[in-house]
């Protein structure tokens, strides 16, 4: 008669040349033998998904820049999304603003750093100046305007926090068409 206990002489055999008891055989789990994970395991790049603050200026007159809040996706695979909403009041006159929507491809080598190359299309409101012949009076009048940009981008990662620095280079149309530079500054937190 057979115990339910019982191991099999292949069991004992196995748990023999291995240094394991019968017993101690017994009490590890089978192994699974499917050749999928079941659970999936989120990538290093994915991890820098956040949402952010973040401050963006042109090279010669940083401090004149923009304000904004703004938002970064990554896939598990590095494909990246990202909008960001900016503006400008209390810091020129009048205050301008800014939007940016585009996607990209990240890269994390490590747990803590990345680097990224995004593609944005941009609109901005600005402002243009004319000299009114009729009255002798400069007229200002508000405009919308817009290009394209292309950013790579460095990114590190504390615990929650991303810290991200980007150099927006492209063409744009505000006023008049021409080369568009800028570096931006944000401060995300994780989700």
């Amino acid at each position: 008669m057979l115990c339910c206990c019982a191991q099999p002489a292949s069991a004992q055999l196995v748990g023999a040349l291995v240094g394991q008891t019968a017993e101690q055989s017994a009490e590890q789990p089978a192994e699974s033998t499917t050749s999928g994970d079941s659970k999936k395991t989120e990538s290093a790049i994915s991890k820098f998904s956040n949402f952010f603050v973040s401050y963006l200026g042109g090279y010669q007159d940083f401090d004149k820049g923009f304000y904004g809040i703004g938002w970064e996706s990554f896939s598990e695979s590095g494909i990246m999304a990202n909008l960001s909403f900016n503006g400008s009041w209390g810091i020129t006159d009048p205050g301008e603003y800014m939007f940016r929507v585009g996607a990209g491809y990240g890269y994390a080598p490590v747990d803590f750093a990345a680097i990224t190359a995004r593609i944005n299309a941009m609109g901005s409101s600005y402002t243009k100046y004319e000299y009114n012949h009729k009255t002798g009076k400069i007229d200002k009048e508000d405009k919308f305007g817009g290009g394209i940009l292309v950013a790579p981008g460095v990114r590190l990662k504390l615990s929650k926090i991303v810290i991200g620095v980007n150099f927006d280079l492209g063409w744009a149309y505000l006023g008049g068409s021409g080369f568009y530079k800028d570096v931006q500054l944000s401060l995300g937190y994780t989700f």
